[in-house]
């Protein structure tokens, strides 16, 4: 089970929290959390909507423990062991880790509900049913959201 999910959730985690060892941890106790209650699954959603619903309640409350809010920052190392080297050039890698750079910029200028509503998009690939049962919303109010990022991070990215 955490296989097929790992890669994405953490991938998440680490955008969402914008700490690589804050996102460690909420990712440990994610799948904690998801043992002592699978018994209390209900399959009302999926496993995905449920399991991201956990997650991003289990980052929100050690953001909160921390002190910190869910507009973090994240610097340009702190996905450096999420990059894969796919045998490119200096060039092509150079520019691939600028235009990332940008976008990650981008991202973070994005309100926070907005933001989640992309990284669930695109980072977990749910749908928006799925994603407004994560964020406690309907899903018409989830792709507003998401097209709203969207439009947000095409006019910062110009």
């Amino acid at each position: 089970m955490v296989k097929r999910y790992e890669d994405k959730l953490y991938g998440y985690l680490v955008r969402l929290t914008g700490d690589q060892h804050l996102a460690e941890d909420v990712f440990s106790e994610t799948f904690a959390k998801v043992a002592k209650s699978a018994a209390s699954f209900d399959g009302r959603s999926t496993f995905s909507t449920w399991l991201y619903r956990i997650a991003r309640n289990a980052a929100f409350d050690e953001l909160r423990r921390r002190g910190r809010d869910n507009a973090v920052q994240v610097g340009p190392d702190d996905l450096d062991s999420l990059r894969r080297d796919g045998g490119e050039t200096p060039l092509e890698k150079m520019t691939r880790e600028e235009l990332g750079e940008k976008i990650r910029a981008a991202l973070l200028r994005l309100p926070g509900e907005q933001r989640e509503a992309f990284l669930l998009k695109e980072e977990a690939e749910l749908d928006f049913r799925e994603i407004g049962v994560v964020l406690g919303c309907g899903r018409e109010t989830a792709k507003s959201r998401f097209r709203l990022a969207v439009g947000k991070l095409r006019e910062l990215l110009r």
